[in-house]
């Protein structure tokens, strides 16, 4: 799926995609990249955020098909995560890894532009 997602956008670098974790354990974990939880709480954009930071790699935290709940929200906050959301037409940001797909297309600065491809 990750490399005929990147096929079909044109990119020429593959996405990782880590194993199924434990959050709690997992938000122990150091991390050198910035840490996105989309949530319908966030008070700022993914689109905002990324016009606002240069490129780089982050983690993109994909909850259960229900969406995290308010405790593993807080948890990922308390831990340094970025709530961020996917704008108000994003009626499932958070769910599962379908509700995240258009995260790295949204982070290449192509929302917005007609015909855009990177």
């Amino acid at each position: 799926m990750i490399v005929a997602a990147a096929e079909q956008s044109g990119r020429n670098r593959l996405a990782q995609l880590s194993p199924v974790a434990d959050l709690k354990p997992w938000l122990a974990t150091a991390s050198t990249s910035p840490r996105i939880l989309l949530s319908p709480r966030a008070t700022q954009s993914l689109a905002g955020w990324a016009q606002s930071n240069a490129p780089r790699d982050l983690t993109l935290l994909v909850g259960p098909e229900g969406g995290f709940t308010r405790e593993e929200e807080d948890a990922a906050l308390a831990a340094g995560a970025l709530a961020l959301s996917m704008g108000p037409r994003a009626a499932h940001g958070n769910g599962g890894a379908g509700g995240d797909g258009g995260a790295g297309w949204r982070l290449g600065g192509d929302v917005g532009r007609a015909g855009a491809r990177t």
